[in-house]
């Protein structure tokens, strides 16, 4: 129980523990996903959804994702500079946000705009996640679904994941592969 990783310290109890911090289980994640079914923007709504469950960025990273950063054919994206391979579920959300919702013409190179083409910005993001929970009935936040993502990728692989977090450096905090989005909705 003791041991240490190589290469580095152990990680901090409240990562071996969620030392009573809140996270959001599966149940909350259908709750979500059927919020961003009856959002104003369901496609992106969804596809926010699947981003943070899966892979739990932060919302800088989020906004900042580009149209080229997704590569659809090997199941990658681009994000904080490493690519990722990401769930099937979440390359399909993307892909229907950008073939129904996504404006077209004026749409900038950002991957994920608002209803006039422009990237999102920060607090964009932080607004549509906190109407997702508020229809969902459930306390959400970028910050909540990060660490939610953290929580389910420590509990699946307590040394791996923390040897990836120390390497990322505030990067990607949740690997993809440990994301359980394809039975989903």
């Amino acid at each position: 129980m003791g041991r240490v990783p190589r290469g580095g310290a152990a990680p901090p109890e409240a990562m071996k523990q969620d030392a009573g911090l809140a996270v959001l289980d599966e149940l909350d994640r259908v709750r979500l996903l059927q919020a961003a079914a009856h959002s104003g923007t369901p496609c992106r709504d969804r596809a926010l959804v699947h981003l943070f469950w899966c892979l739990g960025p932060t919302v800088r990273q989020v906004v900042a994702l580009n149209r080229e950063d997704l590569v659809p054919e090997t199941g990658a994206l681009r994000l904080a500079g490493t690519d990722v391979p990401v769930p099937l579920s979440l390359v399909q959300a993307l892909q229907t946000y950008i073939r129904v919702e996504r404006p077209a013409g004026r749409a900038s190179g950002a991957l994920l705009c608002g209803r006039h083409g422009r990237r999102l910005a920060p607090a964009d993001v932080r607004r549509a996640l906190g109407r997702l929970g508020e229809t969902a009935g459930l306390p959400v936040s970028a910050a909540l679904l990060r660490r939610s993502a953290l929580v389910r990728a420590v509990r699946a692989d307590p040394i791996g994941t923390w040897r990836s977090i120390r390497h990322q450096r505030g990067g990607i905090v949740a690997p993809a592969a440990r994301c359980s989005m394809e039975s989903s909705t």
